[in-house]
């Protein structure tokens, strides 16, 4: 595959061997699995953002076989939910201790959102019963590290395609990803966030194809699921869909049209704009 040179001093050759920079990407796997798994077991049940909330989403879906509707839960699992944020000292320190009926009517739902992070949550739920919600919880936690091993590799891929061999960015943009704490401990929670930032970044390596070397219907067909993943996922990860629309603009018009690409983005940017402004509105 074909290859561009990114911005950087001219180097004489691969700064490491091929067999060198595969030992590296799978130490920086491990590291990313060994940073994951300690955020699996370390942060107390329930900590992360809205938490118990997602995993309902994706327990009630393991538990009737169907997407839920608005409204809907089950009194036994959020009571047990709750009793486990009090043995874990969830409400200590937050200035109050709430009621069961209390504590999930002032939590927010998810039952609304886009369903594809919650059905994939619901398959171990589903496979592996197990009677303690902690152990349902941290069952779903993995999975969600499996999420973030692969984004790693996802761009460990992206850069592989965009940079010449043996370039540093094939491996520091991975350790980054491994090593950063923040990452770490959104990509091992029971969120929808996890599966939106797999899957957009999964979906940047079809489309940066494109636009680099050109149309084919692999890459397109793989960009168009993976966008349609994007939109299931989380509605911030929509932004996929008119960045397809950008790549596969691209990706025909090469050369000296190219410039009508650009034309064309920066028409469909100033409408943009001009739709989004409030024109009449005092703000």
């Amino acid at each position: 595959m074909p290859s561009i040179q990114l911005p950087g001093p001219a180097l004489p050759g691969p700064i490491i061997s091929s067999v060198r920079e595969r030992w590296a990407f799978w130490l920086i796997i491990a590291l990313g699995l060994v940073h994951g798994l300690i955020y699996v077991f370390l942060v107390p049940p329930w900590q992360h953002s809205d938490e118990p909330s997602h995993f309902e989403h994706a327990w009630l879906i393991a538990a009737n076989r169907r997407l839920p509707v608005s409204g809907e839960f089950d009194p036994e699992m959020r009571r047990a939910v709750f009793d486990s944020m009090a043995a874990h000292q969830f409400f200590v320190g937050i200035g109050y201790d709430p009621s069961p009926d209390a504590f999930w009517a002032s939590a927010r739902s998810q039952v609304s959102e886009p369903p594809a992070y919650y059905l994939l949550a619901a398959g171990p739920l589903a496979a592996i019963p197990l009677d303690s919600v902690d152990g349902q919880l941290r069952l779903v936690r993995i999975l969600s590290l499996g999420l973030y091993i692969a984004t790693i590799g996802a761009a460990y891929g992206i850069l592989r395609s965009l940079t010449r061999p043996g370039h540093w960015l094939r491996l520091m943009v991975p350790f980054s990803m491994a090593a950063l704490p923040g990452l770490a401990n959104l990509m091992t929670s029971v969120n929808n966030d996890v599966l939106a930032v797999a899957a957009l970044s999964f979906f940047i390596w079809p489309a940066g194809l494109l636009i680099v070397e050109g149309f084919s219907w692999r890459r397109a067909v793989a960009a168009g699921a993976l966008a349609l993943l994007c939109a299931g996922a989380k509605s911030t990860a929509l932004v996929a869909v008119p960045l397809l629309a950008v790549a596969l603009l691209f990706s025909l018009l090469r050369g000296p049209r190219r410039r009508l690409a650009w034309g064309a983005l920066a028409a469909a940017g100033l409408l943009g704009l001009g739709l989004a402004a409030g024109w009449g509105d005092a703000a």
